[in-house]
């Protein structure tokens, strides 16, 4: 994964940011006290500001890692935090995050929160390069599973038992989302800087168009890079296309994606892109599938 720490994003109605030391006040007064919103969480209702604040500090710590993914959800048109949504799991070995949120009455049933996840879904999918995102909500609530199937996300199952609410034991209902299902049809606009006939300082003659896709960052901090698959085989200036495979180093900080039109097996994105990945240990994960 491309981690690079929690980072500003805006939504129409949202920003979401780092938690700021002011913070607990307004999570103190508009969520974090109130029954109803703590209902389905694994945590109780604060009895007093200190509670909060404290919390809040230790929660800005954690922002020395870059691991750490935390926002407050503030709306704009009253500029005050409403509530929190969080990576509050992560497996690296897997590529996979796991979404937290909560939100204060007040702002429930106005599509606030599904707003907020497609976001933190975007960015994770694009910039951290995460395989699979995946939440969970007690079966009661119901709310959260409709947010969840907005939000793209596949009901999985329930599991028994498998979460402690209050102390007592609950199922949990399971949702995911996985990369090729998010990607699946989007387009991807590439500026082609080394088109087809470029030859690089080390000699390497490009027999396909590659460039950058801007917007979407790669492990290096830059644009993300993409070779373009084509037919005709003509030098481009830029190209839009679907992302049909990933190459990924096992050798190196990036990853490297496959923009084309057309569907390509493992082995004709292989032979078109040895000129450069046969300096390096890279596998491919078809993204684009018939």
């Amino acid at each position: 994964m491309n981690h690079i720490g929690t980072v500003r994003l805006e939504t129409e109605r949202l920003i979401l940011r780092k938690i700021s030391s002011d913070d607990f006040r307004f999570a103190y007064k508009n969520w974090a006290t109130d029954k109803e919103v703590t209902k389905f969480v694994g945590w109780s209702k604060h009895e007093n500001l200190e509670e909060t604040k404290r919390i809040f500090t230790n929660w800005i710590n954690e922002y020395k890692s870059k691991k750490t993914y935390r926002w407050i959800i503030e709306l704009k048109e009253i500029r005050e935090p409403i509530g929190t949504i969080d990576v509050v799991d992560m497996d690296e070995e897997l590529n996979m995050a796991t979404i937290g949120y909560v939100i204060g009455k007040n702002w429930w049933n106005r599509g606030i929160v599904t707003e907020a996840f497609l976001r933190i879904i975007k960015f994770l999918f694009e910039d951290i390069k995460v395989n699979r995102i995946e939440a969970t909500h007690m079966p009661l609530n119901f709310a959260s599973g409709k947010v969840m199937k907005k939000c793209g996300l596949k009901y999985e199952g329930t599991l028994r038992q498998r979460f402690k609410n209050k102390g007592e034991f609950t199922d949990i209902s399971i949702y995911g989302i996985l990369a090729e299902d998010y990607f699946k049809g989007k387009k991807f606009k590439v500026i082609v800087d080394r088109p087809i006939g470029y030859r690089d300082f080390y000699g390497n003659i490009y027999p396909v168009n590659y460039g950058y896709i801007l917007g979407i960052s790669s492990g290096d901090g830059e644009e993300q890079d993409a070779y373009i698959l084509t037919e005709d085989n003509k030098p481009l200036e830029e190209f839009t296309g679907e992302l049909i495979a990933k190459i990924i180093r096992k050798d190196d900080i990036e990853e490297k994606w496959v923009i084309g039109k057309n569907i390509y097996s493992k082995d004709e994105i292989f032979k078109r892109t040895l000129f450069i990945e046969k300096y390096f240990n890279s596998t491919i994960k078809i993204i684009k599938t018939p």
